[in-house]
């Protein structure tokens, strides 16, 4: 997971140093957009070093060809309450920021989820 990299560049490099000519170089990664549905519950955090939005540039400085296929859609359902405080549990936030959370019961029940597959072709 190049995101959690001080330095992706670094293994982006490697990747093109060991593939072949013409050989394949595939990363995905989340935008650091996604669910803005909980963007008044989760706490600001720092930029990612790898995301949907930099990562076609980082993967673009060696590897030729790139596509960039992007997602934005509604994908994970929380069917209740208690699996939305799972979630929020799971990103991080206290039991108590959870009971704290000011307007969690009117959240919608799905999430919207934002990223980018990348790919690009190591020069013949």
């Amino acid at each position: 997971m190049l995101c959690h990299l001080p330095e992706p560049r670094d293994a982006i490099a490697e990747a093109y140093r060991v593939l072949r000519s013409g050989g394949l170089f595939i990363a995905c990664a989340p935008s650091r957009y996604h669910d803005p549905e909980l963007s008044e519950v989760l706490p600001s955090s720092q930029l990612a070093t790898f995301d949907a939005e930099n990562g076609p540039e980082l993967v673009g400085e060696l590897f030729n060809d790139l596509e960039v296929i992007r997602w934005d859609d509604p994908l994970v359902h929380l069917p209740a309450q208690q699996a939305l405080k799972l979630y929020l549990k799971g990103r991080g936030l206290s039991d108590a920021e959870i009971a704290e959370a000011d307007g969690i019961a009117s959240l919608p029940p799905t999430l919207t989820k934002r990223g980018a597959l990348m790919a690009g072709r190591k020069a013949n």
